[in-house]
């Protein structure tokens, strides 16, 4: 394992667990700091583009080596970024538990479109803080940053000024003290699936009852295809659905391992699947998109955990981002989500 302070996300490959050849074992297993990086840096790499949540499943998830940020707000808009003079802030309550301010709620944006231009992001017509100008690119998560309660937010191309005409604002309405994810994702060059914004309302908690329990999410985003399902195959013919029933745009319809929460979230024990390799399926049938193997397990016993199937399988850049939700292993001064990006196998 080596780190490459220049790549925000994790990356592991794990083709050469299936494949013992030399140029496999190249490409075996990589992890990577997590610090802000360039979509356009990422692209020429197969091994940063992957796809689907089935590698929800693997390998530790690493953190950012630094939070610094060279950009300001004043560099993009001549003014206080978005929330700097906000009196609401988050506190460590004396049980050792994270709480929001009343007026505001927390939100992170997932850039999730793998031919998307990076962006900017501005909350009522300001750069959003603590990021202010830092561009936000394909496949990073910010951290959970405040904002108010209905405030309006922007995703405009890197370079533009938070009062530019763009389609990509939303209007937020939700409770005091929420938390939640703002995804961008679409490709900006098809018609039927153009660039949108999804907000998704986030369980930040640790899964009750049991230690080795995982919570996980999957959100499908990779524009080649429909529905999915994301399951393991313990026996010839028998199918069990981890994910089950994934539409492009949205999160999981049931499980057959797991419970499924009113969020999309799935709890289930670890190991979650008595089985070495985790299967994306097109949904209903048989055909398998890619896999990935299960052992060693990437989801972290009593943590919560976003998965986003990404990428392009029909293109052959499959991805799998992981990112880590689970609130008491964030810290304040980071500006990213810890996230792993996984590549499928395909046969």
């Amino acid at each position: 394992m080596r780190w490459q302070p220049d790549n925000p996300v994790g990356i592991s490959n794990t083709a050469a667990e299936a494949d013992a050849s030399e140029e496999a074992q190249r490409n075996t297993s990589r992890g990577f700091a997590l610090c802000p990086l360039s979509a356009r840096e990422l692209k020429p790499r197969m091994c940063m583009t992957t796809r689907l949540m089935h590698m929800a499943l693997l390998l530790p998830l690493h953190a950012c080596g630094s939070s610094d940020s060279t950009n300001t707000a004043d560099e993009a808009e001549g003014g206080t970024a978005a929330g700097a003079s906000s009196t609401s802030t988050t506190d460590d309550d004396d049980d050792g538990s994270t709480a929001v301010a009343s007026e505001t709620v927390r939100l992170r944006i997932a850039h999730m479109s793998v031919d998307g231009l990076d962006v900017i992001v501005c909350v009522d017509g300001e750069p959003i803080a603590p990021l202010g100008a830092t561009p936000i690119a394909y496949p990073n998560v910010t951290a959970y940053l405040d904002v108010p309660t209905d405030a309006e937010v922007t995703l405009l191309p890197v370079g533009s000024r938070c009062h530019d005409d763009t389609q990509l604002d939303i209007d937020l309405d939700l409770a005091p003290g929420a938390w939640a994810t703002l995804v961008l994702f679409g490709d900006p060059a098809l018609a039927d699936r153009p660039l949108e914004l999804r907000l998704l309302l986030d369980e930040t908690d640790l899964p009750p009852t049991s230690a080795n329990l995982a919570r996980a999410r999957n959100f499908h985003v990779d524009v080649d295809i429909g529905a999915i399902d994301v399951g393991v195959s313990p026996a010839l013919g028998v199918q069990l659905m981890l994910f089950d029933n994934v539409p492009y745009g949205g999160t999981a319809q049931g499980s057959d391992i797991g419970t499924l929460t009113e969020r999309g979230y799935v709890d289930g024990a670890l190991p979650m699947v008595p089985t070495d390799r985790l299967n994306i399926w097109t949904h209903g049938t048989t055909e398998v998109l890619g896999w990935l193997p299960t052992d060693p397990p990437a989801l972290q016993a009593g943590a919560v955990h976003s998965i986003f199937a990404a990428g392009k399988v029909l293109s052959g850049t499959p991805e799998a981002v992981v990112c880590l939700d689970t609130v008491a292993m964030a810290t304040a001064e980071a500006l990213w989500t810890r996230c792993q990006v996984f590549i499928p196998v395909q046969r």
